[in-house]
């Protein structure tokens, strides 16, 4: 995968210049730092044209790619979305379409959850917005804003027949997990069914699907950052490990049959960074 090899090209002075090196277990693991435009990264998917990303809330409504010459020079090709970004934090594919999860609820207060399907061609040149799919929670009857509730959400999967919402959890750290047909009917609202719950002891922030494994990322409240792994079936076997840095909010989460691509936004000290571990850097998982 060209990405990959671009990625593994960067020298690991690289992590000694930003004062990490020491902090890392995995020692090979590489970084490379994301241009302005990505300050708020929030989401990774990866297609047969590079790295896709988007920013959250209070920003430009645009889709970033990082394509191996993008990566190369440090910066990414935005293309404009029709729709508002309220508060974008995810983007996955079917292999077709690219789909926002326009859902982030920090507050608990939002009526106007949903998912944005992009129609987009091989050219590249722009993207049209072919379907919104609308949601609401079939257990919420709290819309007033508050810090501490189980109604935000960060991280969805795209089934055959259905999206799959991951819950951040504020109130009790749990993921709780709804589900809603990707049915399209126009100008309707879906009821997103609860059909299970874990515990990660942490905010997932979140996830990416690869051969029968759900992978996470996320934080804690202390700032402690987490990659984790569950069985997509049964939502069970769950494992998870803490990854070595501060300070740093995980964002993104993007796995492949090499290893992981994680991204988080600018904090403090620590600007916009993408990572790439291979598996055997991340002990405990697969």
């Amino acid at each position: 995968m060209n990405l990959i090899k671009i990625i593994l090209s960067f020298s690991f002075a690289t992590l000694s210049n930003m004062g990490l090196a020491q902090k890392l277990d995995f020692k090979q693991a590489q970084m490379i730092l994301l241009n302005k435009s990505l300050e708020e990264t929030s989401g990774l998917c990866l297609t047969k044209d590079g790295l896709w990303s988007i920013n959250d809330s209070h920003n430009p409504s645009e889709i970033h790619l990082l394509t191996q010459q993008g990566l190369d020079s440090q910066t990414s090709k935005a293309f404009p979305i029709s729709e508002k970004n309220i508060d974008w934090e995810a983007i996955e594919t079917d292999g077709q379409h690219l789909f926002i999860g326009d859902f982030g609820n920090n507050a608990g207060a939002r009526k106007d959850l949903r998912i944005i399907e992009l129609e987009f061609d091989s050219t590249l040149k722009k993207f049209e917005v072919s379907h919104i799919f609308n949601f609401k929670y079939e257990d919420q009857t709290n819309f007033e804003k508050r810090k501490l509730h189980n109604f935000d959400c960060e991280a969805f999967r795209i089934t055959d027949s259905s999206f799959q919402l991951f819950t951040k959890n504020w109130a009790n750290l749990r993921c709780n997990i709804y589900e809603f047909p990707r049915t399209q009917s126009k100008d309707s609202v879906q009821v997103a069914h609860k059909i299970g719950s874990f515990n990660p002891r942490f905010l997932i922030t979140d996830a990416s699907f690869l051969n029968g494994r759900l992978f996470f990322c996320g934080y804690s409240p202390s700032g402690n950052q987490f990659i984790a792994q569950l069985n997509d079936k049964t939502f069970k076997n769950f494992k998870r490990t803490k990854l070595p840095y501060k300070p740093a909010q995980f964002e993104a989460i993007q796995a492949t049959p090499d290893g992981v691509f994680l991204s988080t936004e600018s904090r403090k000290s620590m600007p916009a960074t993408m990572v790439f571990c291979t598996w055997t850097m991340v002990p405990g998982l697969r």
